[in-house]
């Protein structure tokens, strides 16, 4: 599901950096980058909190989230204030549309061995 994710979701950054002159390749190079640091964070997650209570590891999908707003200051140049609108509306949109898949997921899930 997550391989069928990134098109779409690098869609979104394209629209949202319509004035920047990058390729649609580019921003989805950007998201697999990011997934897979946010798969390593999460590993990382499921380890610690094995081994130490909860409150200690909180910060871990924190810092997932934190991550990609550096990233995309790092990587898009802009103002903080640009980013942070941007950030936000991404989140947004990373939300829905990843409730949509989860949905799609789950329906052909039942399709197929229902």
């Amino acid at each position: 599901m997550v391989l069928v994710l990134m098109p779409v979701l690098a869609l979104v950054l394209k629209l949202l950096y319509l004035r920047r002159d990058k390729y649609y390749v580019e921003h989805l190079v950007f998201l697999f980058h990011y997934h897979a640091a946010v798969f390593v964070c999460l590993t990382l997650y499921v380890l610690l909190l094995k081994h130490l209570p909860s409150l200690l590891v909180i910060g871990v999908p924190l810092a997932c989230t934190l991550y990609l707003l550096l990233a995309m200051k790092y990587y898009y140049q802009q103002s903080w204030l640009k980013t942070l609108g941007k950030y936000m509306a991404f989140l947004f949109t990373y939300l829905f549309v990843l409730l949509a898949f989860i949905g799609l997921t789950a329906l052909v899930t039942l399709l197929i061995y229902n």
